[in-house]
Order: C-alpha cells, then sequence, then structure tokens
C-alpha cells in the first residue's frame, strides 16, 4: 500500500514528466538521420555516438530510479505513525459534575481525636460542591463548611477561618487537602466512585 504525501507527488510527478520528455527526445535523436562527417559512410554509427546514447539511456533511468526513491512513495515512519494512532482508543471524557466517594487520610493531629480515615461523598453540581468537616475535638467550632467552586482547570479552593479545602479534580478523580482547626487530612475521591 502506498503511503505518500501530496507535496511529494505533485513535485514527483513534475520531475517524472520532465525527465520522460529528455528520455523521449533522446530516443528521437539516436533514430534521426544524421550527416555523414567527411570520410565517413552513410549508416556507420562509431563508438562516440553509441556511447551518448547509452548515456543518456542510462542518465534517464537513474533519474527515474532516484524520483521514485526520493518522492518517498512508501513512508514507513509516516504509515506507522498513522497506524498506531488509529489503534489508540479515544480519549473519554469525564464529566466533573457526580458523586465523589472516597477517604481522607489523616496527615496532621492526633489520631486518637482525629481518627485515621474518614470517608468523604461530595456531590459536585454545576462544578460546585459544599463539604462539612466535622470536627468534635474542637468545642468552640465542632464544624467547618467549605463552599467549593470547581475552576475551569479542574483546581479549587475554599477557606473557613483558618481552615481550608483545596485540591485538583481531572476525569472524574478528586484530590486534594482538607485541614481543620484539629486535623488535617489528604483525601482521594472518584466520580461514581464506591468506599
Amino acid at each position: 500500500m502506498r503511503h505518500c504525501r501530496r507535496r511529494d507527488n505533485l513535485a514527483c510527478d513534475a520531475f517524472l514528466r520532465h525527465i520522460s520528455w529528455v528520455y523521449i527526445l533522446s530516443r528521437i535523436a539516436e533514430q534521426s538521420p544524421q550527416r555523414p562527417a567527411a570520410g565517413r559512410m552513410i549508416g556507420a554509427v562509431d563508438h562516440e555516438t553509441r556511447l551518448n546514447a547509452m548515456t543518456r539511456l542510462v542518465a534517464g533511468a537513474s533519474a527515474l530510479a532516484i524520483c521514485a526513491l526520493a518522492c518517498g512513495c512508501t513512508d514507513t515512519r509516516e504509515a506507522s505513525r498513522q497506524s498506531t494512532v488509529a489503534a489508540l482508543p479515544p480519549v473519554r471524557t469525564v464529566p466533573i459534575d457526580g458523586s465523589y466517594n472516597g477517604i481522607a487520610q489523616l496527615v496532621t493531629g492526633a489520631p486518637t481525636s482525629c481518627g485515621t480515615q474518614v470517608m468523604v461523598t461530595l456531590q459536585v453540581q454545576n462544578r460546585m460542591f459544599r463539604y462539612v468537616l466535622d470536627q468534635p475535638q474542637v468545642p468552640w467550632q465542632p464544624q467547618r463548611a467549605f463552599d467549593v467552586v470547581i475552576a475551569p482547570d479542574g483546581s479549587f479552593q475554599a477557606q473557613a477561618g483558618s481552615a481550608y479545602l483545596r485540591g485538583q479534580v481531572n476525569q472524574g478523580h478528586m484530590q486534594g487537602q482538607m485541614v481543620g482547626d484539629a486535623c488535617g487530612y489528604r483525601f482521594e475521591a472518584d466520580n461514581s466512585g464506591t468506599f
């Protein structure tokens, strides 16, 4: 199967037409009657005439071969790249909105009062969600609520007092940090994921 580039084919076609005309004209010149030089017999072909004809013939054939190679009618690199691209499955775009379920692991704080893991469930609608961090170990602020808006690049950040929630969403996977007044967590959750 031929894999040719259009620009190369046009140049190659023009070159082949030119070489074809050169070859045809050289063949006509070979067969046309020539005037004999003084002291030569009519119809006699000397060694120099044969050599010139052979040189033109070989030059024309060589030019055709070089053109075929130079035009790259079988560019295996491009053909293999096209077949590799065709073999790759299309990238599936996962919408940001949906239900994210996952786990938050304790990063800062006392494991006895904060726990080592917290289940995380987030409902994202219109690129927004609300998360309430329970912190019973902080009597003056037992909860921190975060109203979060996800930016076009998938990043998000919200603050409530000294506590914050920030992270990134990409292809249905959310990860980030939740830092409260006494405990800090790193979390990961997946769109429609299960615990």
